[in-house]
């Protein structure tokens, strides 16, 4: 993958998904989440280094960033990269993770389908009835 994306940045998505996959395990609130956030930014090197300052201001950004570097492989389903096609050439870009959504499975959408049907002619039995 990294010859798609090239200059190691596939590694750092698979590290980045890493931490947005396992961020809950220092809490679920908002302050995690933005010390989650934080790691993310600096495992893709979109900090700039005046930001870096505020890193590690309690620790759990630096135990996530940390913690995702053993994660260079990681493979996830729970996670697409959106990139920005212009790259950093064009201003006030961003790439990103977005979570993936749900797709139902077949046999959920026919068994809804059937019980639809199903219904239908329960309607049908009543309206011919009267």
């Amino acid at each position: 993958m990294d010859s798609i994306f090239g200059d190691g940045l596939y590694k750092k998505l698979a590290k980045a998904a890493w931490i947005a996959d396992n961020w809950t395990s220092k809490g679920t609130t908002d302050h995690v989440k933005g010390e989650a956030q934080k790691a993310v930014w600096q495992t893709v090197n979109i900090m700039y280094p005046s930001e870096r300052d505020w890193i590690g201001s309690d620790g759990i950004d630096t135990e996530l960033y940390r913690a995702a570097q053993d994660y260079e492989n990681y493979l996830t389903d729970t996670w697409y990269y959106a990139h920005s096609p212009g790259g950093n050439t064009q201003p006030n870009y961003q790439d990103y993770l977005t979570p993936t959504a749900p797709v139902p499975e077949p046999a959920t959408m026919f068994l809804f389908g059937t019980g639809l049907i199903g219904l239908a002619g329960i309607g049908r039995k009543k309206f011919i009835k009267n």
